[in-house]
């Protein structure tokens, strides 16, 4: 929660706040500045032609923390989350709430790529982000993802600012979550936001289905949803592991070596992590995933009846990536679409 003290330290602010109570431009819940304060603030700066990096987060799946555990459980967590950012960059930057889960800051000072690459190392692996929150007898994992840009590197107004980090946080969503972007022209100029939001389930099944089906081959099959679903979804690699546990790299065509998956998945029907930390005492399986280079994986078995065909894998490689019921959902159809071939074809 900020203090009048740690505003007025802006001219923009002390100016306000000498004429206004500092309830009215902080956010009721968390303490910090509201959306319509902080975008007249980032406004000045621009005016001001005062340089920063300007920041858009969003954090990942809290739908489910509001469902599982309640609201009150959920505005403990925004809470939580906005004052370990607002300490974090205190007497560097301003943080404000721009609605729901989402949060925007600025953060003065060295705006090249590799200082503020190194503020989001900071943010992202020093407990301020990428954390468990105790909150009574629960401790849920949370984590965000992030899109930023820099004044006036990159833009030279308010409007195409925000259009840049926007850009930029979708960007991180569709590459799995729990990362950030920094906004660089050559990458992301030409961006369609629209393409990065998510293509309905249905359709993306429906062209599964009709992937799988054009090919008589099952390489071929494997290889055509792969790809789709690869570039759709941007999934790092895709394996099918046999009956005899065989791992294919099924883009390449390529056996990888050998991999036994019942251990870890016993009873269960699919196994999901994003840090393969987690399955380090599986020794035989954790160095195959280490040697894929693999962050998170997601795992589902092909079975049919009583029959184990194998398995399914999607990998990422770039990010910890945070899978979604929507990535669950697909590689249970394409696993279905492949036990009810092999069943067929036996």
């Amino acid at each position: 929660m900020y203090l009048a003290k740690e505003l007025e330290i802006f001219p923009f602010f002390k100016k306000i706040l000498e004429n206004n109570d500092i309830n009215n431009i902080t956010d009721s819940l968390t303490g910090v500045i509201n959306r319509n304060y902080f975008i007249e603030f980032i406004k000045t700066l621009i005016e001001e032609k005062k340089q920063f990096v300007f920041g858009l987060l969003d954090l990942d799946n809290f739908k489910s923390i509001n469902d599982n555990y309640g609201h009150q459980i959920g505005d403990e967590v925004l809470i939580n989350i906005s004052e370990s950012l607002r300490k974090a960059i205190l007497n560097e930057g301003l943080v404000g709430r721009f609605g729901g889960d989402e949060f925007l800051f600025v953060h003065f000072g060295d705006i090249s790529y590799e200082a503020v690459h190194h503020l989001f190392e900071r943010l992202y692996n020093g407990s301020v982000i990428r954390k468990n929150i105790k909150i009574g007898d629960i401790s849920p994992f949370i984590t965000a993802t992030c899109g930023s840009c820099s004044y006036p590197v990159d833009a030279d107004n308010y409007d195409d600012l925000f259009k840049m980090a926007d850009k930029t946080l979708y960007r991180g969503k569709s590459k799995g979550r729990n990362c950030f972007i920094i906004y660089v022209e050559e990458k992301h100029k030409n961006i369609d936001v629209t393409k990065l939001i998510s293509t309905d389930l249905y359709t993306l099944m429906h062209n599964l289905y009709d992937k799988f089906n054009c090919d008589q081959c099952l390489l071929e099959k494997l290889r055509n949803c792969s790809i789709y679903l690869m570039n759709s979804k941007k999934i790092s690699h895709i394996y099918y592991v046999d009956k005899e546990n065989n791992m294919i790299d099924i883009e390449n065509k390529k056996n990888v070596g050998k991999i036994d998956l019942e251990k870890l998945l016993k009873n269960k029907h699919y196994f999901k992590t994003n840090n393969i930390e987690e399955i380090v005492d599986d020794v035989d399986v954790y160095n195959k995933f280490a040697e894929l280079k693999a962050l998170s994986i997601l795992i589902m078995k092909i079975k049919k009846k009583k029959n184990v065909y194998g398995y399914m894998i999607f990998t990422d490689v770039m990010v910890n990536r945070l899978w979604q019921i929507e990535d669950e959902s697909l590689l249970f159809f394409f696993s279905t679409l492949m036990s009810e071939y092999l069943f067929n074809n036996k």
